[in-house]
């Protein structure tokens, strides 16, 4: 069950968490007036241990047009990772605007770097100017998001990446990694122009539908069903894949 709880009723967040909602939304939208939106997005930092005190799922309620849902997102990422890091655990930012319709600016990054626990930041926002105002600001170690990113990452001085086609070709992207390191631009950018093809194919459609299709041809994985509303790979895709595999010396179960 879901519950509704404007986040500016003080009797409802502190009384939520005991109504036995599987899952309560922190309103900040039609329940909240106009004039008192600012207000409610100073609340959420302290509405949400309140309502998930009893160990209900918390989902914050955001505002259109898109410049008040950032005003929202901002105010409910922070206080949500802050709770995260508050655990003990080192926690890596994901900057994925393609995934999420929404990109993480290097602004708020940096808020977000402040928060002890904070370590690391998946980059897959492609413009590499925002991302060398993030290295130039912040000290987080920085990993490129898609595997087409990791060469012009890397040159920057980040850390590698959190990648898809290393499942397939791991040792040639440690390769990559290694010779930056060591100060081999030149090399680590032959091994990055030989895998460009593999960057491009693996997602002709939607990740991860391709890798675990590959997998499972290679025989490391004993399946590839997916969650709806992704799919298997068709018939053609598998076609496909198997010469794009075959091209980069990749070579299938029989």
């Amino acid at each position: 069950s879901l519950m509704f709880v404007p986040v500016t009723a003080e009797k409802f967040v502190r009384t939520g968490a005991d109504r036995g909602a599987d899952a309560i939304i922190l309103d900040l939208e039609d329940a909240v007036a106009p004039s008192q939106k600012e207000r409610a997005r100073t609340l959420i930092a302290d509405a949400i241990p309140q309502v998930n005190r009893n160990g209900a799922d918390v989902l914050v309620r955001v505002n259109r047009p898109w410049r008040l849902l950032v005003r929202d997102l901002e105010a409910a990422v922070i206080p949500g990772v802050a709770a995260i890091a508050a655990v003990g655990v080192p926690v890596v930012l994901y900057n994925i605007p393609g995934r999420t319709a929404l990109n993480m600016d290097p602004a708020l990054i940096g808020e977000l770097a402040a928060i002890p626990g904070v370590v690391a930041l998946k980059q897959a926002n492609p413009d590499l100017a925002e991302l060398q105002e993030v290295m130039d600001t912040c000290d987080l170690a920085v990993y490129a998001g898609n595997d087409d990113m990791l060469m012009p990452v890397l040159e920057r001085g980040a850390a590698g990446v959190i990648s898809v086609a290393s499942h397939l070709v791991g040792e040639r992207m440690q390769q990559m990694v290694a010779l930056c390191a060591s100060g081999d631009i030149s090399a680590a950018k032959d091994i990055d122009a030989s895998l460009a093809g593999l960057w491009t194919g693996l997602f002709e459609v939607t990740n991860p539908i391709l890798i675990k299709a590959a997998l499972h041809m290679l025989g490391m994985i004993p399946g590839d069903t997916l969650r709806l509303p992704l799919v298997q790979a068709t018939a053609e895709e598998r076609t496909r894949l198997r010469d794009l595999l075959a091209a980069h010396g990749i070579a299938p179960a029989a």
